[in-house]
């Protein structure tokens, strides 16, 4: 029997868990191998601490004092709430501005497109580093929230701009559509 063999089957030799033949070939190995013999008396020394442990009780009222103490702390929801308002009414306004500018032909929406798509390609690279921070600091939901949105809005405003926008003619600024 290898060492490593003798070793895994050590626990359940103390227990009185193996078949005859398996516990013969334990106790040999054990009784001709100094290392392994080591082993198995380290190995009951542990099992003799552990044996010497006594068992720790909470004391009656444990359980009702710690769901006492969790129904005192703040509720997280109604901080996310507060925190969603603000990201959603921040690009709602954002997006109100951009519509606009673009409405009122201040700004070319074919040039704003593709500062946006350059944007959000660099945006992209970063998105896994932003989220690992928005979650260290439990604002999952408000940064899911805000992507959603603005992903949202600039759907809305794609389809706004190629179906309406590409009608019009040049801009006060001389942007051309």
């Amino acid at each position: 029997m290898k060492c490593s063999a003798c070793r895994e089957q050590l626990g359940a030799y103390f227990d009185g868990d193996l078949k005859p033949g398996a516990r013969l070939a334990v106790a040999g190995h054990v009784a001709a191998c100094a290392a392994c013999s080591e082993f198995a008396l380290q190995l009951r020394a542990v099992d003799a601490r552990l044996a010497g442990l006594r068992s720790v009780e909470p004391h009656a009222g444990f359980t009702a004092a710690v769901l006492a103490k969790i129904a005192a702390l703040p509720q997280a929801q109604r901080a996310w709430l507060s925190q969603a308002w603000w990201v959603a009414s921040y690009v709602g306004a954002a997006w109100a501005i951009v519509a606009v500018a673009v409405a009122t032909r201040t700004i070319a929406w074919q040039t704003a497109f593709a500062a946006a798509g350059a944007f959000l390609g660099k945006a992209g690279v970063s998105l896994e580093t932003l989220l690992r921070v928005a979650v260290h600091f439990h604002l999952g939901g408000v940064a899911a929230l805000g992507a959603g949105v603005e992903i949202a809005l600039l759907v809305v405003l794609a389809i706004v701009g190629r179906t309406y926008l590409s009608r019009l003619g040049h801009t006060p600024l001389g942007a051309r559509w």
